[in-house]
C-alpha cells in the first residue's frame, strides 16, 4: 500500500468511543473478573480501549496484566514505580486515552454487560459531558435514591449528583483536557471528589442514566483499595476536605446556593466520622484527634446559619460538636446504632401493564420497639431512649416537625443474584400513629411512631427487562426509607396472611409477552418476591448516529483529503 493510502487509513481509523482507565496494584484474582466484564461488553471490542497502569505491584499482578493484554488487541498496559495512591496511574491513563469519553474502573470492580454501549449512547443522545451512570453496590450499600429516574440535564438543585462523587462515570475526554482536570497526585483522600466536582463545574451538561447497570462497586475483605485504609485526621480533614471545599468556593458565589452545596461534606463526610455509630469502635485517642480536627474545620468554614441546610440528625450532631460535648455525641451515636426500620407490603395489585405495591415503612429499635416521638399539637419532638442532658435552651434541637415533609421511601426491585436492580418512588407520606402504653408528662400530648405509607408502581416492561434469558426470573423487593437523616434499606415483607398456598390474585400473565407469567409470593421467611420463567432481553442497543452536521464535516474532510491525492 502506498504511503498516501496509509495516511488515509490512519486518518480515518476510528477513535474509541470510550477509554476505560484502570489503576492496578496487587490486584491478583479479581483481575480475571474485571477482564471478563470487559470481554463481555455489548459494545464491540474495537470501539473501546482499556488502559491499565500497574502502580508497581509486587505480587505478580504486572505479569498477569501483560498476559491479559497480549490476548486482547484493545488493551494497553503500562508499568510505573509505586506511587501509593490512584491519582498518578489514573492521570497517566488519561494522557494515553484516545476515546471520546473516559471512565475509571477500580482494579477490583467490574462493569455491567451493556455498560459502555448504553451509557455512551445516552451521552451522545443528550450531548452530555458527564454521565452519572447506574452503580450497583456489591457488599456495600449505595443509596438507591441516586438512580430512580433518567435526568438528561442534572444540576445540584434538581438532582442528588453531589451525593455520589465516585469516578465511575463517563467523562468527555476533551472536557478533562481543555480544563486541565486531573486527579491530585500523592496520598490525597477524596481525590475522586476533587476531579468530579471540577468536571461538574466545567460541564455544559451532566446527566444521570439509570436504565442499565453500569458499574459494580465491590467491597472485598482482602482488598488493598486505598479508601479502605484508616483515615488520618490531618490528611482527611485538614487537607482533603478543605481542598474540595476550596474547589466549591472557587466556582460559586457566596450565598444560599454555596452554603447548601458545601453542607454536603459536613453532613455526609465530616459529621458521620465523629458522631455516627462507627465512632463507637474508635480508640479513645484516635476518636479525640478526629473530633478535634473536624471541630476546628467546622468552626472555620461552617458558620451556624449554614445549619439550616442540614437534616435533623446533622443539626443535632453539629451542635454537640461545636459545643465540645463528646460524651453527648457518644450518646447520640449509641442511639442511632440502635435504630433500624421495618418494611411491609400491605397490598399487592397487578394492573394491565404494571405491578402496584403499597409499602409501609416504620422506624423501630433493634429490639422491635418503635422509635418514639412526642406530639403536642402541631409540634413533633424526638424522644430518645438515652438522655442527651440537653438544657432547656437546647430542647428545640429535638424538634422534627419541619423535617417530616422531607421523608421519602423507595421500592427497590432486584434480581436474586443482585446483578440487576431498578428503583421506584413510593408516592405517599408520613403517618404518625399513637403508641399505646407510653406515659407522657402532658395529658394533651401523644407518643407516636413515624412511618411512611404509599404506593409504588413497577411497569411490566421493567420486570420483563430484568431477566437474563437463561435462568428462572426471581426478583426480591426492598424498601429504602429515609427520614431525619437516617436511611435504612430493608426487605419488604409479604402482606399479612400470605402463605405458600396459591392465590390467583397474586399472579399475572401478559398477553403482549409470549409465555410471560409472573407471580408475587411470600418466601419462606415471609418476604415479598416475584418469580417467573426465563425472560430474554436484547443483548444490544442501537447507538445514535452522529449529528448530521458532524456527518457532513467528516464527509467533507474525506473529500478534501482524496482531492489532494488526485494526479494533477
Amino acid at each position: 500500500m502506498s504511503s498516501p493510502w496509509r495516511r488515509i487509513t490512519t486518518g480515518l481509523r476510528r477513535k474509541p468511543a470510550v477509554s476505560v482507565v484502570v489503576a492496578a496494584y496487587n490486584t491478583g484474582a479479581p483481575l480475571h473478573e474485571l477482564a471478563r466484564s470487559l470481554d463481555g461488553q455489548s459494545m464491540p471490542q474495537d470501539q473501546f480501549e482499556v488502559i491499565v497502569v500497574d502502580d508497581g505491584s509486587t505480587d505478580g499482578t504486572g505479569a498477569l496484566l501483560d498476559q491479559l493484554a497480549a490476548a486482547r488487541k484493545n488493551w494497553t498496559v503500562r508499568h510505573i514505580p509505586n506511587s501509593g495512591w490512584p491519582g498518578t496511574p489514573r492521570n497517566l491513563g488519561i494522557s494515553l486515552a484516545r476515546g471520546e469519553f473516559v471512565t475509571f474502573l477500580d482494579h477490583d470492580d467490574y462493569l455491567g454487560p451493556r455498560a459502555l454501549e448504553t451509557a455512551h449512547a445516552y451521552a451522545r443522545a443528550h450531548h452530555s459531558d458527564v454521565v452519572v451512570a447506574h452503580e450497583v453496590g456489591v457488599g456495600r450499600n449505595i443509596g438507591r435514591f441516586m438512580f430512580v429516574d433518567n435526568v438528561p440535564d442534572a444540576t445540584f438543585e434538581n438532582s442528588p449528583i453531589v451525593r455520589l462523587l465516585t469516578p465511575h462515570k463517563l467523562y468527555r475526554r476533551k472536557l478533562l483536557d481543555r480544563h486541565g482536570i486531573r486527579f491530585p497526585e500523592g496520598k490525597v483522600r477524596l481525590e475522586d471528589h476533587q476531579l468530579t466536582m471540577q468536571a461538574y463545574f466545567a460541564a455544559r451538561r451532566v446527566s444521570i442514566y439509570v436504565d442499565h447497570p453500569f458499574y459494580y462497586w465491590t467491597r472485598r475483605e482482602d482488598s488493598d483499595h486505598a479508601s479502605s485504609m484508616e483515615k488520618d485526621p490531618h490528611e482527611y480533614v485538614e487537607v482533603a476536605v478543605n481542598r474540595v471545599l476550596d474547589i466549591v468556593e472557587q466556582h460559586t458565589e457566596a450565598g444560599t446556593s454555596r452554603d447548601a452545596l458545601m453542607s454536603h461534606w459536613l453532613e455526609r463526610k465530616l459529621l458521620p466520622i465523629v458522631a455516627r455509630p462507627a465512632m463507637l469502635d474508635y480508640a479513645l485517642e484516635y476518636r479525640q484527634a478526629m473530633v478535634d480536627a473536624v471541630r476546628q474545620l467546622v468552626l472555620e468554614r461552617y458558620p451556624e446559619h449554614t445549619d439550616r441546610h442540614l437534616n435533623f440528625s446533622g443539626r443535632v450532631r453539629v451542635h454537640l460538636l461545636r459545643s465540645g460535648h463528646v460524651n453527648r455525641m457518644m450518646a447520640l451515636a449509641r442511639e442511632e446504632a440502635d435504630m433500624t426500620a421495618r418494611a411491609a407490603a400491605t397490598e399487592v395489585r397487578w394492573n394491565e401493564d404494571s405491578l402496584r405495591v403499597r409499602v409501609r415503612a416504620v422506624l423501630v429499635h433493634r429490639d422491635g420497639g418503635p422509635v418514639l416521638f412526642h406530639r403536642d399539637g402541631q409540634s413533633v419532638r424526638w424522644e430518645p431512649r438515652e438522655a442527651f442532658d440537653l438544657s432547656v435552651s437546647e430542647a428545640h434541637l429535638l424538634e422534627v416537625t419541619d423535617d417530616l415533609p422531607e421523608a421519602s421511601c423507595l421500592l427497590n426491585v432486584q434480581t436474586r443474584d443482585g446483578l440487576v436492580e431498578r428503583t421506584f418512588r413510593v408516592l405517599g407520606g408520613v403517618v404518625l400513629e399513637p403508641v399505646a402504653g407510653t406515659a407522657l408528662e402532658s395529658t394533651d400530648a401523644t407518643c407516636v411512631s413515624v412511618a411512611f405509607d404509599g404506593w409504588a408502581e413497577v411497569p411490566a416492561t421493567v420486570l420483563c427487562g430484568m431477566g437474563d434469558g437463561d435462568h428462572r426470573l426471581v426478583l426480591d423487593l426492598r424498601a429504602e426509607f429515609e427520614v431525619f437523616g437516617w436511611r435504612f434499606l430493608r426487605r419488604v415483607s409479604a402482606p399479612s396472611g400470605w402463605g405458600e398456598a396459591p392465590d390467583e390474585s397474586r399472579e399475572r400473565e401478559w398477553s403482549g409477552q409470549t409465555g410471560l407469567h409472573l407471580e408475587a409470593y411470600a418466601t419462606r421467611y415471609g418476604n415479598l418476591s416475584i418469580k417467573g420463567p426465563p425472560i430474554s432481553t436484547p443483548a444490544r442497543v442501537a447507538v445514535p448516529a452522529p449529528p448530521p452536521t458532524l456527518q457532513r464535516r467528516v464527509v467533507a474532510a474525506l473529500r478534501r483529503r482524496l482531492a489532494r491525492l488526485r494526479p494533477r
